[in-house]
């Protein structure tokens, strides 16, 4: 789909009657971890690209240990694809840079890694603009991604290691506005 739209992008626009917005959201989920994920994107008719930049502590259903504690921090790219514009059900794909600041909750052990992620994504979007206005206005998105971290290496943490699981569920609700 993205090789469509980089080599022949009016296939994709060429219908003028829903116009593209700007929209950016809040990830609810990620200030209850204490952080916050924001992404802005562009979005015409069915498909939606996006930048999102995010620093939260990770939940434990992400974290392969117990004791550890995890915060993350980076920047996200993704593409989604919409089944009715603007609104109800989509998916897409991500991929994330993240550096991740590792601690003991047992110790003072620290460390730091870095690492990228890409991801499978799908949700659906209650859009409350009016269609006639290319659906501006406020919207609400639950979104539930599986995600994969490509040639995750063990990192030491004081005397033992630490290795970030290889497949782990993501959920996400998210508040936003189209322009």
């Amino acid at each position: 789909m993205l090789l469509v739209f980089c080599l022949h992008p009016t296939s994709l626009f060429s219908q003028s009657d829903f116009p593209g917005r700007l929209e950016a959201d809040l990830d609810a989920l990620s200030i209850a971890r204490s952080g916050y994920a924001v992404r802005v994107g562009y979005q015409h008719r069915h498909l939606r690209l996006g930048v999102t930049t995010f620093n939260h502590e990770q939940p434990s259903l992400v974290i392969a240990e117990r004791n550890v504690n995890v915060r993350t921090s980076g920047i996200g790219f993704g593409a989604d694809y919409f089944l009715r514009p603007a609104r109800g059900l989509f998916a897409g794909l991500h991929a994330a840079f993240h550096e991740e600041e590792l601690s003991r909750a047992t110790n003072e052990d620290t460390a730091t890694q870095k690492t990228v992620e890409t991801s499978l994504q799908a949700g659906y979007r209650w859009a409350f603009g009016r269609e006639e206005e290319g659906m501006r206005g406020l919207y609400l998105e639950m979104v539930i991604g599986v995600a994969t971290r490509p040639g995750a290496q063990s990192v030491s943490l004081g005397s033992d290691s630490y290795t970030a699981k290889s497949v782990c569920v993501q959920p996400g609700l998210r508040m936003g506005y189209r322009f």
